[in-house]
């Protein structure tokens, strides 16, 4: 590690408000974080919830600066949507009746990805998704979330995966070298953004 202070360890549901905090601060034009906290802590609580999902949190003194999900997104959204169908469609219409425009080209846009990413169905066996992945701010550009995918890849979880795959925007350049870095390698487009996988 960078600094022996950090350390990675499984995340507490004590850490939920800690968690939401970094995922509006680091990825502000993630659909969830534009939705809002709310959705953003209902996801949380069902990957808490979820005996196939791995989570590992990078610290420093206790504090928590940054976090990794693996497992299985699709039955998550499913019953996150369905749950919070009356609450998303109300968000929708506050920014559309605001003209937030880069929020309603952010609703189209992810649904559109939703639907052609279904038609492409590619779920192997034995396989996990990297869900999501965020640093604090104060703390970017530090190896931190290097250290976070590593370590976690010492879990037992991974004992009988053979594949690990990500979904990132083409355009976020910056994301692909960071995954690329750490041995995922491209393997598909999918209507603006790139599917990596890390094989073992």
């Amino acid at each position: 590690m960078t600094d022996k202070e950090f350390n990675v360890n499984d995340i507490s549901i004590n850490d939920l408000d800690k968690i939401a905090e970094i995922w509006l601060e680091t990825l502000p034009y993630n659909i969830k974080a534009i939705i809002g906290k709310k959705i953003i802590i209902n996801y949380i609580n069902e990957i808490f919830e979820s005996s196939i999902c791995l989570k590992k949190g990078i610290y420093k003194f206790n504090k928590l600066h940054g976090f990794v999900f693996f497992g299985n997104d699709e039955d998550i959204i499913k019953k996150l949507f369905l749950q919070n169908f009356t609450y998303i469609i109300f968000c929708f219409l506050k920014d559309l009746l605001k003209l937030k425009f880069k929020k309603m080209s952010c609703y189209v846009d992810v649904s559109i990805y939703l639907i052609v990413s279904f038609l492409k169905k590619r779920k192997a066996e034995n396989s996990s998704e990297l869900l999501i992945i965020a640093v604090s701010k104060n703390k970017q550009n530090n190896n931190l979330g290097s250290i976070l995918i590593t370590e976690s890849l010492k879990d037992n979880y991974f004992a009988k995966i053979d594949k690990i795959s990500v979904v990132t925007l083409k355009s976020a350049k910056e994301n692909i070298n960071f995954y690329e870095k750490n041995n995922f390698k491209i393997i598909d487009n999918i209507y603006g953004r790139v599917l990596l996988e890390l094989s073992f």
